[in-house]
């Protein structure tokens, strides 16, 4: 926890606290067009207790490409990668075992492991990986499609803002690095 914290947590306060009142209020206008977005999107594909945790989930997300985009955590392979991978586990983990307790500690542990294997840490993806256990009928009944729809769909969408607001913005330039 500590080497983490060491890591990441200087591109997380710094970055913010870099920004102009400006930026600031930008940023959040991104963060409210990208989840109002994903939240229609996902409203297409998911019903009850699933969509909030959906855009949750995506919220997470947002926050750290808006909030921190420099971070390694908001880059977009990490981003695309984490949340991709970690759907793809929780989706496994749902049809394998019916148990939530044993089924939450699964989805988070291997979608974590397979993160941290293909460099692709980001948070977020742990709460995905749980909105296939937990998401009720709307999300089981979609199986591995979640994946792409809503869930694919999404990342592209917050990744497609990321990239034009972070660059509109004077202080920022997204991707961190090409």
């Amino acid at each position: 926890m500590k080497i983490f914290l060491k890591k990441y947590l200087p591109y997380i306060l710094t970055d913010a606290g870099q920004l102009s009142t400006g930026e600031k209020l930008r940023s959040g206008l991104a963060a409210f067009g990208g989840i109002l977005l994903v939240a229609w999107i996902s409203s297409y594909f998911v019903t009850g207790p699933g969509l909030p945790l959906m855009v949750g989930s995506m919220g997470a997300s947002a926050a750290l490409l808006f909030a921190a985009s420099h971070s390694p955590l908001a880059q977009p392979w990490p981003l695309v990668g984490g949340n991709i991978l970690s759907a793809l586990v929780g989706v496994t983990v749902a049809k394998l075992t019916h148990d939530p307790v044993l089924g939450s500690a699964l989805a988070v542990s291997l979608s974590v492991l397979l993160m941290l294997l293909t460099h692709s840490l980001h948070p977020p993806g742990g709460g995905l990986a749980l909105i296939p256990l937990f998401g009720g009928p709307s999300v089981q009944s979609l199986g591995y499609e979640f994946v792409l729809l809503p869930t694919g769909l999404n990342v592209l969408v917050l990744l497609m803002a990321a990239l034009l607001i972070n660059n509109l913005l004077p202080s920022r330039r997204y991707p961190a690095r090409p």
